[in-house]
């Protein structure tokens, strides 16, 4: 399994860039010279923004991908006949059971993940940096930028997943409540 986050880093930016910034760092990003502390280096869910962070410049992938995905696999499968056996949604028409697991299959998933106590680890993968960019005369066209974004997940929005996990982990929720909360994703559309 996973290694465990300390509570007090729990949901908070793991890449520890509250340090000091050099003189040149400064110069070229004072336009965010007003900015407080703590909107330059917030957590990925705080809505104050994330702009002297590099979390969200970090890309990672699963460290054991086929164990990962097998796990999740087994989540949704199980999450899929536990839908398929509520007589609530057997009664409903077959399109609109259709339409509400394609739009609520991912928030499941996760309840899913969490309930069955799903963990992974990461691991960084690198990816060129600007300055050997610039050096080797690579251009910055749409196409490089998509390129370099396919590989692997941004490392914030992987943490606000295993935040999510860790927070409900921490509430050591019922089978029972687990049911509902399903019950209530699966019919709350939300559109």
């Amino acid at each position: 399994m996973a290694t465990e986050i300390p509570p007090e880093k729990c949901g908070k930016c793991q890449c520890e860039t509250h340090h000091a910034k050099s003189i040149l760092y400064q110069i070229l990003n004072k336009e965010h010279g007003n900015e407080t502390k703590c909107q330059l280096y917030c957590s990925p869910h705080c809505s104050a923004g994330r702009m002297g962070c590099s979390c969200t410049d970090r890309r990672v992938v699963l460290k054991m991908p086929e164990a990962t995905w097998r796990r999740a696999s087994e989540v949704l499968l199980k999450t899929l006949n536990f839908i398929r056996n509520l007589p609530s949604f057997y009664h409903v028409p077959w399109e609109d059971q259709l339409v509400l697991i394609q739009q609520n299959w991912a928030p499941l998933l996760v309840l899913g993940m969490a309930q069955d106590r799903v963990d992974f680890d990461l691991r960084e993968i690198s990816a060129p940096s600007l300055l050997k960019k610039i050096l080797l005369n690579q251009s910055l066209t749409a196409s490089n930028e998509l390129d370099s974004l396919s590989l692997g997940a941004s490392f914030a929005e992987v943490q606000k997943i295993k935040s999510l996990l860790w927070k409900f982990w921490d509430l050591d929720i019922s089978a029972k409540e687990y049911a509902y909360l399903k019950g209530i994703i699966l019919f709350n559309s939300g559109k």
